[in-house]
């Protein structure tokens, strides 16, 4: 059986001056109710000829089960509290109350919101529900305003479902298998965007030392919230150094936001016996994490933190200014090769384009050439214990380029060491970090 019920959405404009929200996507898999809502809600947008809405995991809570304490007795967000108390409302059971309250109750600042709720039963898989219940929204004209508003930028999708052999009786009858699914739409205000703050390198991951390397259509979780000189919180993305090493087959490497689906993107691409490095600069996902993917065979996987940007919230923090690519280190016109074990130091500020003072670190894009030796290069800052990391990994004959981002040291200079034979190296500079 099921039986669908549509209560008219509520459409509110209201201009808080809470705190600031930095939203992050909800911890949710391809899979999931919340995710398929979500590709549904925004595939409609689009074929209206309207932006998608980002997802926001601080609404998804309120929408879900975040708690709420403001009528006096705790409630849980949304559909979580309609499903445990049995009703079916815009309005908080026993508390004249409604979505507004629990944003604000939840510190989030917005200019406008509405809420569109929708229930059914008969439904046990989780992406058919997900369709079912957004067909019957876009099938009501209110519901349907609401999700095809262009002044929304937000949404936050929050479910609850019975469980086995459960009832739900808001709907007036004793029903199972029932769905309640809760969407919140808003204006977030646009923050003015992230600043970049520079670390020594630090190696966060190494397979070979554990957990062993990455298997064939296998994602490994990386925390990288609170490692390697990363805070804890208020990071929204890293920069590192990704190394693929010892690969089994031929493959590719996806390095994405824990808690969303895999992108169609690759970050390294290689074959049987390589040894391939790239710089990433990736979003953070739920907890902090990133996920990364191996296509096919198996890998090791190693990742050299180089930097973190902020949440948009810190007064503080590099500002990136872009240069026309200029060449300010070629060993092949100057100073020779560099020697196995061995460092070159680097002068940058003043050179290229990039100022004499003031700068933090520098993006370059760093080759190696005739190469003697199996090796790898470390680029770090000048006066600083040379860390354990990376930024390209050669073999003789090869010329291999690699970006990197990265931070001065004493008297604004990098160090630049190569562990093996000898090697001629070329830096292009691309742009350069103030000092916040």
């Amino acid at each position: 059986m099921r039986r669908y019920v549509s209560v008219p959405s509520i459409l509110l404009l209201v201009l808080l001056t809470a705190g600031l929200l930095v939203a992050a996507p909800p911890a949710v898999a391809a899979v999931t109710f919340e995710h398929r809502m979500l590709e549904l809600v925004n595939r409609a947008r689009v074929d209206a000829g309207i932006a998608p809405l980002q997802a926001s995991a601080a609404l998804a809570a309120v929408a879900a089960d975040a708690p709420y304490d403001g009528c006096g007795f705790r409630t849980n967000g949304r559909s979580a509290d309609m499903g445990a108390r049995n009703y079916f409302s815009h309005t908080i059971q026993g508390c004249n109350q409604g979505v507004t309250h629990l944003l604000q109750g939840a510190g989030i600042a917005y200019s406008g919101a509405a809420e569109n709720i929708v229930w059914a039963s008969g439904l046990t898989d989780p992406a058919v529900a997900a369709e079912r219940l957004h067909n019957d929204l876009m099938a009501s004209s209110s519901h349907r305003t609401n999700l095809l508003d262009a002044r929304w930028t937000h949404v936050g999708i929050g479910a609850w479902r019975t469980a086995a052999g459960q009832t739900w009786s808001g709907g007036g009858a004793a029903l199972t298998k029932v769905y309640i699914a809760t969407q919140i739409f808003t204006r977030l205000p646009v923050t003015p965007g992230s600043r970049y703050h520079p670390v020594a390198p630090s190696r966060i991951l190494d397979t070979r030392l554990g957990p062993g390397p990455v298997g064939p259509g296998a994602t490994l979780g990386l925390q990288v919230a609170g490692q390697g000189g990363i805070p804890s919180t208020g990071v929204s993305a890293v920069v590192l150094n990704v190394t693929v090493t010892s690969p089994t087959a031929p493959s590719y490497l996806t390095v994405f936001p824990a808690g969303e689906a895999m992108p169609t993107a690759s970050n390294l691409n290689y074959v049987p016996g390589q040894t391939v490095p790239n710089l990433v600069t990736a979003k953070l996902g739920s907890g902090g994490r990133l996920s990364i993917f191996n296509a096919a065979g198996s890998v090791d996987v190693i990742a050299d933190v180089a930097g973190w940007y902020d949440d948009g919230t810190l007064a503080t923090g590099a500002r990136f200014h872009p240069v026309t690519p200029s060449r300010i280190l070629d060993t092949r016109l100057g100073g020779g090769p560099v020697g196995p074990a061995a460092t070159a130091g680097l002068q940058v500020p003043g050179a290229g384009g990039v100022p004499s003072m003031g700068v933090s670190a520098v993006v370059v894009n760093v080759s190696v050439t005739n190469p003697t030796a199996p090796s790898y290069l470390t680029v770090f800052p000048a006066g600083q214990a040379m860390p354990t990391a990376s930024n390209l990994n050669y073999v003789p004959g090869q010329t291999v380029p690699n970006l990197a981002a990265a931070k001065l040291g004493t008297g604004g200079q990098l160090s630049i060491f190569n562990a093996a034979g000898a090697t001629d190296v070329i830096a292009d500079v691309a742009g350069w970090f103030d000092a916040g």
